[in-house]
């Protein structure tokens, strides 16, 4: 987890960073524990879901790319948090009916 940590602070890949730290925090108040293959399934379950959205985030957009309506106003939105810009992009559509 530690690594994990570290390396996608690097990549500023910041939702992964974020939740790997909270994870972190939690193996430490269980450090004794001898974890289930349901039990660390579950704990990390979110973890890779993440993961895999930032992985395939790129492919999904490619396969969506449509030709603009110039006389549709355009939004641009930059940040370095894949995630946030996932549920932006989300909530942006729902607002307008895409």
């Amino acid at each position: 987890m530690h690594s994990i940590k570290g390396t996608s602070g690097t990549l500023e890949l910041g939702g992964i960073h974020q939740l790997a730290g909270k994870l972190m925090l939690q193996v430490d108040e269980k450090k004794e524990k001898s974890w289930k293959r349901n039990e660390l399934k579950h704990f990390l379950t979110e973890l890779i879901s993440l993961v895999y959205n930032y992985e395939h985030f790129k492919d999904a957009e490619e396969t969506k790319i449509q030709p603009r309506d110039e006389n549709i106003p355009l939004i641009q939105i930059i940040d370095d948090d894949i995630t946030l810009l996932i549920l932006l992009k989300i909530s942006l559509k729902e607002k307008v009916g895409w």
